[in-house]
């Protein structure tokens, strides 16, 4: 747990610095360090991770990844505001790039627009 505790503290440090990318591989590290622990103390860091890395790839532009991290947040700690938050801010910013898309005859911007604003309120 120590391993995975430094190498968290070091993608924190490249966050800091404004190095996204970095960061989110440390963070990944991290995780991956803690594959085996299998404790209250390790699901909690694991949560924390994955809300980091989801913010993280939300800021550099991987949608489906901050997602999937997001999700996997939600999974280590179901009743943790912060996750449900994460999840929330993808959504969200599904729905903004879906109504950006030119109105044409395919709805399917307007209805994945739609589709995340409702998960996103139902969130709420």
């Amino acid at each position: 747990m120590d391993k995975a505790n430094s190498l968290k503290a070091e993608g924190t440090a490249l966050y800091q610095a404004e190095k996204h990318v970095e960061a989110v591989s440390k963070y990944c590290a991290a995780l991956s360090a803690l594959e085996p622990e299998m404790n209250p103390e390790a699901s909690e860091l694991r949560r924390n991770l994955h809300s980091n890395i989801s913010m993280l790839l939300l800021k550099t532009g991987d949608i489906s990844g901050a997602l999937e991290s997001a999700e996997s947040c939600i999974s280590e700690d179901t009743e943790w505001a912060k996750g449900h938050y994460r999840k929330a801010a993808v959504l969200l910013e599904i729905a903004v790039e879906a109504a950006k898309e030119p109105s044409s005859t395919n709805p399917a911007p307007r209805i994945a627009a739609s589709e995340a604003l409702r998960k996103v309120s139902s969130l709420i």
